[in-house]
């Protein structure tokens, strides 16, 4: 079985060398185990490139697919409602349109404590804190008395060897300190890389039009069931205000509110008590609404006006916030 293991993590290592990018699936857990630390390790070893690392946050996947059901789930309704002509349609979608909001809530505060969390584990990093299945379980296999070789010897021992050649050492160095060096060179060289990556604001400008895509299916709808005699109430309607919803006022909430929940948690010490984390749920909510509404309500009260230049005026300046708001790496 320790024959089987080594070369396992030799076949590990070659694919790694055969391999162009490095693609970390970070969870809060991805730093505290050890297979995860020693491909970390191997990328290092063979000195790939840090800037190959392709940075995935898994909660942030699974938020974004969770956003974009909900928006999607509340257009789908609006359309039930104008088939089969309910009057109180337009209600309908404004309640659903602020449920599909809270799950937003959730997604912009777990954003912050994540990116928060990242930070630290980055550092205060140490290989000797993370865990495997085996040290986990005394070296012993549950349910049976078979006992299991130590992962944690077989990557230490690899490291120490990989220290030797890349120092041209031909006498051993101590084990602590072929840690330690790993230890540091993850602190800096490989968390640089990483929060370049993360960024501090990980919800993008491209993830925002992209959970909110069900606003420009909704849109495409308007547009083809609108009559060809209407050519200037598609124009003001579909490009000036729902494109405009999608591409401008949407992207700039999203933005603002993620500034106001860490503001918030920053004077707050929410992350630490549960119970009153719980109780500022509300607030938070609140505040994301607020932020919506504050850029959404002149777009939407334009419609009352005759003359198209106020509104053209208005989406000007939101692509000017936008233009302003994202930098040279189109970070949002």
């Amino acid at each position: 079985m320790k024959n089987a293991r080594r070369q396992l993590s030799k076949a590990w290592r070659v694919f790694l060398h055969h391999s162009n990018q490095l693609v970390v699936c970070w969870t809060g857990r991805y730093f505290t185990r050890l297979w995860c630390v020693y491909e970390i390790a191997s990328w290092l070893y063979l000195n790939k490139s840090l800037d190959s690392i392709v940075f995935r946050s898994v909660p942030l996947e699974r938020d974004k697919l969770i956003l974009m059901l909900a928006l999607a789930a509340t257009y789908f309704i609006y359309s039930v409602a104008l088939l089969v002509g309910l009057n109180e349609r337009r209600l309908l979608f404004y309640i659903g349109f602020a449920l599909a909001l809270v799950p937003l809530e959730r997604s912009l505060r777990d954003m912050t404590r994540q990116m928060k969390l990242l930070d630290e584990q980055l550092g205060t990093f140490t290989i000797r804190q993370s865990s495997c299945f085996c040290c986990s379980h005394n070296h012993t296999m549950p349910g049976t008395d078979l006992k299991i070789p130590c992962d944690r010897k077989l990557v230490y021992s690899t490291i120490r060897s990989w220290h030797r050649e890349t120092t041209e050492q031909n006498h051993g160095s101590p084990l602590d300190d072929c840690l330690e060096e790993f230890d540091c060179r993850v602190r800096t060289e490989f968390a640089s890389k990483i929060k370049g990556r993360a960024g501090k604001c990980r919800l993008t400008y491209r993830d925002t039009i992209l959970w909110t895509s069900p606003i420009m299916w909704h849109t495409c709808d308007v547009a083809v069931c609108m009559s060809v005699a209407h050519k200037i109430d598609v124009i003001r309607l579909v490009l000036l205000e729902f494109v405009a919803l999608w591409l401008l006022v949407m992207p700039i909430s999203v933005k603002m509110s993620q500034h106001v929940l860490r503001f918030l948690d920053s004077i707050t010490t929410a992350p630490a008590h549960p119970k009153l984390d719980r109780m500022l749920i509300p607030l938070r909510y609140s505040l994301i609404v607020v932020c919506f509404l504050l850029w959404w309500l002149p777009l939407h009260l334009s419609r009352n006006i005759e003359s198209v230049f106020p509104v053209i005026a208005y989406d000007a300046l939101l692509l000017l916030i936008v233009a302003m708001a994202s930098p040279q790496k189109r970070r949002y």
